[in-house]
């Protein structure tokens, strides 16, 4: 056995020969993981690590109702992700949307935006660290309001994918 060697892992569920599989392929027996286990298994096998992901709805931790913010991240690819930011303090507002960031590490992007006006450059950093993503800005404030403002801390908002243990990732999704 040969570990750096591709190989097919096959699941039974019975003792059913497998058609084209030689007897001597070793296999997970279904009756004896859960399908979680199973998932794990094959997350393992393929690279994928469990809260690497980007992908979704985050929101502002904030305990005052009227100063909320909700980024949507998608499209992410090995290079960056598109997001969606909308920021409210009171009646202030701010709002990007489809802009891009680019991944300045696994755990980082960057989003630049060259304001034609004064050529001022506008930045927002993204540090992701598990369900967390800390966003701190700089020089945006042409995006927002006065009062309103991008940078905090953003709490990954629960959904379909992420009811069997965060295993599933940007890749998947």
């Amino acid at each position: 056995f040969e570990e750096s060697k591709e190989y097919i892992l096959p699941v039974k569920f019975d003792d059913t020969e497998i058609p084209g599989i030689h007897s001597t392929v070793g296999y997970l027996d279904a009756n004896k993981y859960t399908p979680i286990d199973i998932a794990k298994i094959f997350v393992k096998k393929i690279g994928f690590e469990a809260n690497k992901r980007w992908w979704g709805k985050w929101e502002r931790d904030n305990t005052i109702l009227s100063n909320s913010g909700d980024l949507f991240i998608r499209e992410v690819d090995e290079k960056g992700f598109y997001f969606d930011l909308l920021v409210q303090n009171g009646s202030y507002l701010g709002h990007l949307e489809n802009e891009y960031a680019e991944f300045i590490s696994s755990n980082e992007a960057l989003f630049e935006y060259k304001n034609e006006i004064d050529s001022e450059m506008s930045r927002i950093y993204f540090l992701k660290v598990k369900d967390i993503i800390q966003l701190t800005a700089e020089n945006c404030q042409h995006f927002h309001g006065m009062r309103a403002y991008f940078d905090g801390t953003y709490k990954f908002k629960k959904d379909f994918f992420t009811y069997y243990e965060d295993i599933i990732d940007d890749e998947i999704l």
